[in-house]
């Protein structure tokens, strides 16, 4: 590799990935390196400000990404040297298995149990090839409220969206995902770049406050009908909020608005008011329990919270307030979704 040559581009899995590896408490720090080498050559740091950077010469950079290059991941790791570790008998390769799954956040916990229930030693970095080996990755573990929920319920609801979205397209109906979010000076953001020798925590100002809560009515089309407010959010808000998006609605078709099962949702002062609202054009339709995946407006939320608002924001509620409402009037045009 010359002077100025870098890694190809990375795709966002890749540099994803690799910034999960750097973060791994269980990798050596001569592993990772490599991970991090290879996320400063794709932002263009040159050959001779890695070796700096890393305190090894130019031939090793260079071997670094020429093995990146070839052998992706793989090729980042320590090379299994001849005898190093005892081989596994296929007794021990399925305890090990077992480990993995009981025990996927730590190499170090199932390196320990390994050893307790076979008498083998494997270090954390031979566990870690191992599993890669067998198919693992080290992924985010995710919450998850899918084996709470009824899959025929699920799947039905699945149906009664994609009949909604065929009657939209047709210009029978038109489709609105409701829900509320809050806000605080409490930061979302688990990721973020960082110079060269800055402290790799998060700088971001954190305190508590009161909440900024929104409640919104979105399409697929990007429209967006917000409401903010400081507070509860009672039966009374969302009716109220529902009563004025009453008066917005295209009186020519008919307005679906499909919601969860909230509490708030289902309270007898908003169920009341349903069938007037129906009168009105407007027909709300329930999710299943545990459904949040199905309610699109969801993924507004997600991109707000982790993705558009600005460090600056969480400086005080005043700022946060000013952000929120910006993102707000400003979606559809500046900030926009994709449904793909």
């Amino acid at each position: 590799m010359n002077k100025y040559r870098f890694v190809t581009p990375l795709t966002i899995e890749q540099i994803d990935e690799l910034t999960q590896w750097v973060k791994c408490k269980d990798l050596n720090e001569r592993t990772k390196k490599r991970f991090r080498s290879v996320l400063r050559s794709h932002a263009h740091y040159t050959k001779d400000e890695l070796s700096e950077i890393e305190g090894v010469d130019r031939d090793t950079v260079s071997l670094w990404i020429t093995q990146w290059e070839t052998d992706g991941i793989e090729g980042l790791f320590d090379r299994p040297k001849q005898n190093r570790y005892p081989i596994l008998d296929d007794t021990q390769q399925d305890i090990l298995r077992q480990l993995l799954t009981e025990c996927p956040h730590s190499s170090t916990e199932v390196s320990r149990l390994l050893e307790e229930r076979t008498s083998k030693q494997l270090s954390p970095d031979s566990v870690k090839r191992w599993a890669k080996k067998w198919g693992f990755r080290w992924k985010r573990t995710r919450k998850s409220l899918a084996a709470k929920r009824k899959p025929v319920l699920f799947k039905q609801a699945q149906e009664d969206l994609k009949a909604f979205c065929e009657l939209e397209k047709q210009g029978q109906a038109q489709v609105f995902y409701f829900d509320a979010s809050g806000f605080d000076l409490t930061p979302c953001v688990p990721y973020g770049w960082h110079t060269v020798g800055q402290d790799p925590s998060m700088s971001l100002p954190a305190s508590h406050s009161k909440r900024l809560n929104v409640l919104g009515f979105l399409n697929k089309q990007q429209v967006l009908v917000p409401f903010l407010f400081e507070g509860t959010c009672t039966a009374a808000v969302v009716k109220s909020c529902f009563e004025s998006f009453c008066t917005q609605l295209d009186q020519t078709v008919p307005t679906i608005v499909v919601l969860d099962n909230a509490p708030v949702h289902t309270a007898k002062l908003f169920s009341e008011s349903i069938p007037d609202w129906q009168a009105r054009g407007l027909f709300p339709y329930f999710l299943p329990s545990y459904s949040p995946e199905l309610n699109l407006i969801e993924i507004l939320w997600k991109k707000m919270k982790y993705s558009w608002l600005p460090k600056q924001a969480y400086e005080n509620f005043q700022s946060l307030t000013n952000a929120v409402t910006q993102i707000l009037q400003q979606f559809g045009d500046k900030y926009q979704i994709s449904f793909a």
